[in-house]
């Protein structure tokens, strides 16, 4: 979403769930929500038209959760970096989302040779100063975002996804 595009709505507003090929993307500044599962249960009541707190939530074996009983079938995630929440709705594919504050003082290579695999390792190598540190943020946030798409775990999975 661009700015020019961007729509206020209001609070109480419902909204129709994702399409099939949609995600909805939610920003929020962590001043702007009381917490996490504030941001979560709000987003989500306006889809399922639900009262926030009778949203009912399990977790998947890896600790993804999940809505339980009579809402909207939706596939979310959230992450939070900073001062900022992401929070990712789907109304059919499994979504997974991340969010990085980008620390120029991170040492990514040390990073990268403990969770990345020999092929995005030697890509990073092949890079200096600020396009190394992106390219180890961009794969770190499509690698998490992968992994808790499904609901796995990151000190398992981080190596064995892989993206070129």
């Amino acid at each position: 979403m661009t700015a020019p595009s961007a729509k206020k709505s209001s609070d109480s507003e419902g909204l129709p769930p994702p399409a099939a090929d949609q995600v909805h993307l939610w920003l929020a500044t962590r001043d702007a929500v009381t917490d996490s599962d504030g941001l979560t249960r709000a987003v989500l009541s306006r889809y399922t038209g639900c009262p926030p707190a009778s949203l009912a939530f399990a977790r998947g074996p890896h600790g993804k959760p999940q809505l339980l009983g009579g809402a909207r079938a939706l596939s979310f995630n959230l992450s939070d970096s900073g001062p900022w929440l992401a929070l990712a709705v789907s109304g059919a594919a499994a979504v997974g989302v991340d969010l990085e504050f980008c620390d120029p003082a991170r040492d990514v290579l040390k990073l990268a040779r403990r969770c990345f695999r020999a092929a995005e390792i030697a890509d990073m190598e092949a890079r200096e100063g600020a396009r190394l540190l992106d390219r180890f943020y961009d794969y770190w946030t499509l690698k998490e975002a992968g992994v808790k798409a499904v609901g796995g775990s990151l000190g398992r999975e981080l190596q064995t996804t892989g993206f070129a």
